[in-house]
């Protein structure tokens, strides 16, 4: 008879009474505090880091922060300022958390999400210091371009979340895309300017170009002369929408288009509660959010709306995927449609 015995860092295989054998060791702590990821989707926006922080201090933030130990290091060294990471990969974000844990840095908070979202959606204007990115991705493929990170657009985005006199730093191995960078800086209110160093920040491409005999990389400075506005991302009151029939096996779950792109997912239909759950990629410009909209039988008719709980962002995108699904029910149902407040 086979039996799973665990300790808190091995987890042993037993046969009968024969010794333990050793499966898996774990050479981390898994033990970690979450309380420095934000909770972005959840608070008032823009972001009141002070609040966040307990305090009011100079902010830096790194776009992309890997690993975690520049950051770390860099916050260690600076306790008299307050650093927001910002990274899309869980697996890196829980990487950092434990690093936090055990270094007990106190001034580092993580965010889970893309650099344009957190700079349209998360930080006022003028409100931050210093902003740095490792290593972005550079996309060498030309009809990869569109991917790359410090466009034009977002160099500008960059400008109007620094500070006067506000600086940035992006370093990269790819002299064609530290070229390319240097081009999308002009006329973004920076004075822009490149410089050959030598490896210094010890990130883990860094280490693993340097095992490659990499000996230099490229650093892009920009150090704002004016500033360039641009609003926080607006974010709407959502009105509900509703029709006077529904049928779950009428709706077809192919994309719809508007200034939006909304792509079903998947369904779900619950007949005893009179509700069908539809699963949407709400895709706009630079955003886009993977939500539940509910579809919930009520007196005046079938309420079309987004699901509590999703962590859904108010956006004009949300709003035409709750119309566009009204009129492919109305499609379906030849009714006329009307409108309820959210």
């Amino acid at each position: 008879m086979w039996q799973i015995r665990f300790t808190p860092h091995t987890i042993f295989i037993v046969k009968g009474d024969k010794k333990p054998a050793m499966l898996h060791k774990r050479a981390i702590d898994h033990h970690f505090s979450l309380a420095p990821l934000v909770p972005w989707r959840a608070l008032s926006r823009p972001i009141l880091w002070e609040r966040v922080f307990g305090r009011s201090a100079p902010l830096a933030v790194e776009l992309g922060f890997g690993l975690g130990d520049y950051l770390i290091r860099t916050a260690a060294a600076n306790p008299d300022k307050d650093f927001v990471g910002v990274e899309i990969d869980w697996f890196l974000i829980r990487r950092t958390l434990q690093k936090l844990t055990t270094a007990g840095v106190k001034n580092v908070a993580l965010v889970q999400a893309g650099a344009p979202t957190v700079l349209h959606r998360l930080f006022r204007q003028a409100s931050i210091e210093k902003v740095w990115a490792m290593f972005p991705v550079p996309w060498p493929k030309a009809r990869h371009g569109k991917k790359r990170l410090f466009s034009k657009s977002f160099i500008r985005l960059l400008n109007s979340r620094l500070v006067p006199e506000g600086e940035a730093f992006v370093v990269t191995d790819d002299q064609e895309h530290a070229q390319w960078i240097l081009n999308q800086g002009i006329e973004t209110g920076f004075r822009v300017r490149s410089e050959i160093i030598p490896p210094q920040f010890g990130t883990l491409y860094e280490e693993k170009w340097k095992k490659e005999g990499q000996d230099h990389f490229h650093r892009i400075f920009f150090n704002k002369l004016e500033h360039v506005s641009i609003p926080e991302k607006e974010e709407v009151p959502l009105q509900t929408r509703i029709v006077s029939s529904f049928r779950m096996e009428d709706l077809r779950l192919d994309p719809m288009k508007g200034r939006s792109t909304v792509v079903p997912k998947e369904t779900l239909y619950d007949p005893i509660q009179e509700r069908a759950m539809v699963r949407v990629i709400v895709i706009e410009m630079d955003f886009s959010q993977d939500i539940w909209i509910e579809i919930i039988r009520r007196a005046s008719g079938w309420h079309i709306r987004p699901a509590k709980g999703c962590g859904m962002i108010p956006t004009p995108g949300v709003q035409e995927a709750l119309d566009l699904l009204q009129g492919r029910i109305l499609g379906n149902n030849r009714d006329r449609p009307s409108d309820h407040p959210g």
